[in-house]
């Protein structure tokens, strides 16, 4: 993605949500959040998912609410999702992604207290393939100018030197660190509220991957 492209989807996800602001009245909080990774598929995950009837789109996929957007509030939250009703006997559902989520420390408690009956999903992304694509994204913004080898050399040289530390925009390997990023997910996990997906399945067997969610959200297939 270039960087006027870039800028335009940012463009658009901001006039989405600043309409959603001037709503009087306030929606529901969200029944599902995909909290990542970040270049694991989620922005096709969540196009895919909101063609069924009883999905309902937020104002815009990412949100950003609980990293960059909390003190915002709760109220802020609640506009950018619109009133639920009845589909072919089903409550539609909501919800929003943002892959950011995943890799953010504040996140975790954050959700578990304002969102602890909404179903979370992660899609995980081999992690050396991640690494590389947000790395190439990076570069077409025109905000990395080093070698993807340079980049992360340095990226291991300052995680184990405490002097100094990573722009999170930068953090191409640590991002792949899923491991110890899910458990800081063990609130929704511990409550079979937490399901994880391989990205590299949804890129080849969407539609498998698609009657999982199904089911995990409890809503009927759909073609």
């Amino acid at each position: 993605m270039g960087k006027a492209r870039a800028r335009h989807l940012a463009k658009d996800r901001r006039e989405k949500i600043a309409a959603a602001q001037r709503r009087a009245i306030e929606g529901p909080l969200p029944d599902f959040v995909v909290i990542g990774t970040q270049k694991g598929g989620t922005s096709f995950f969540y196009s895919l998912l909101t063609e069924h009837p009883s999905v309902r789109r937020a104002a815009a996929k990412e949100l950003h609410f609980f990293d960059n957007k909390f003190a915002e509030g709760v109220g802020w939250y609640r506009r950018c999702f619109s009133k639920g009703k009845r589909v072919d006997g089903h409550r539609t559902i909501t919800g929003e992604a943002s892959p950011s989520y995943l890799f953010d420390p504040q996140v975790p408690e954050r959700m578990a207290r304002i969102v602890p009956e909404a179903r979370l999903i992660a899609l995980l992304r081999n992690p050396v393939d991640r690494a590389y694509s947000n790395y190439q994204m990076e570069v077409r913004r025109g905000k990395e100018a080093r070698s993807f080898e340079e980049a992360t050399e340095e990226e291991m040289t300052s995680t184990e030197d405490e002097g100094n530390t990573v722009d999170v925009r930068y953090a191409y390997l640590r991002r792949g660190l899923y491991a110890e990023q899910l458990e800081r997910f063990s609130f929704f996990a511990n409550r079979d509220r937490l399901l994880v997906i391989k990205s590299e399945n949804l890129f080849t067997r969407r539609l498998e991957v698609l009657e999982r969610v199904l089911r995990f959200f409890r809503l009927p297939p759909f073609e």
